[in-house]
């Protein structure tokens, strides 16, 4: 498994302004076995079938991570500040693990491809902004 490093500033300004950008990013802590299949996204809305017919669906807490791939270490937060600072690493904050954290995709795109595209994008907005 490889993946690539991203700025936390960056990262976190993505979260902040442009959450759904961010959505379904699957990343793991390089050198710890036990977070190898870590997940994190926003998802504010969806549409579910149920009774014959199409129901939105608001989420209280939009921001949420999953910290294995067997869907155990679940957690729901409201802001991303909160999911960014929240204690779920063995006590430890997703912050405070930020050196570790390699990205495979975002968005359900390759990392390095996202990051690119996000690159371009706010230099487009730099540049008409």
């Amino acid at each position: 498994m490889r993946g690539i490093a991203i700025d936390f500033s960056f990262y976190a300004h993505i979260l902040l302004t442009q959450p759904w950008d961010a959505n379904e990013t699957a990343f793991y802590l390089q050198g710890n076995a036990k977070y190898r299949h870590c997940w994190m996204g926003y998802l504010a809305e969806s549409m579910e079938f149920w009774q014959g017919s199409w129901h939105k669906k608001v989420y209280e807490k939009p921001y949420w991570m999953g910290l294995s791939s067997d869907g155990h270490g679940e957690f729901s937060f409201n802001t991303a500040d909160e999911m960014l600072c929240a204690p779920v690493f063995d006590g430890q904050s997703l912050q405070s693990f930020w050196h570790q954290i390699r990205f495979l995709s975002i968005g359900g795109m390759d990392a390095a491809e996202w990051l690119e595209m996000q690159k371009k994008k706010d230099e487009k907005e730099d540049e008409f902004g």
